[in-house]
């Protein structure tokens, strides 16, 4: 039901009145103001007498998510991105996987320390927020955290 409701809101953008105005883009989105608007103005100055409201709200988007930067993990995919959103409903379905073998696990708690997006070991493998960066993969000395199916113990065999 929910997968019906998303494809009737997901095909009124693209295909109704709403997808004439690239919203998220024109708005919201700091991209264009970092790799064009910025550069552009540096290098032509009859543009800069020509930078309107829109302009200093998208440089101000830009500038809170810089300031964010320092205390969040990737602020805009995490908070205003769409793309990060589809990915993140997507990672239930992923193909790619971080396995948690509970039993091996001692507490340590160097996965969590590692982890960029401040999981727990218990969300490690099955939340959406998770980018599959691996490190908590790599930082865990008791190897209990791995990509790829379930695996089995060659000592219990």
């Amino acid at each position: 039901m929910v997968l019906v409701g998303l494809m009737c809101v997901g095909s009124m953008f693209l295909w109704g009145s709403f997808a004439k105005v690239p919203a998220f883009c024109k708005y919201l989105c700091p991209s264009g103001t970092l790799f064009g608007a910025l550069p552009l103005l540096g290098a032509n100055e009859s543009l800069q007498s020509q930078v309107g409201g829109l302009f200093s709200w998208k440089l101000g988007i830009f500038l809170v998510i810089l300031l964010l930067t320092l205390k969040v993990y990737r602020p805009f995919c995490q908070y205003l991105c769409p793309l990060g959103a589809i990915y993140g409903w997507l990672n239930r379905f992923s193909l790619v996987r971080i396995h948690w073998d509970e039993g091996r696990c001692t507490s340590c708690m160097t996965c969590e320390r590692a982890c960029p997006v401040a999981l727990s070991r218990q969300e490690i493998s099955r939340s959406q927020e998770c980018i599959r960066c691996g490190r908590c993969v790599d930082a865990c000395p008791e190897k209990c955290l791995h990509f790829g199916g379930e695996r089995t113990d060659p000592l219990k065999s």
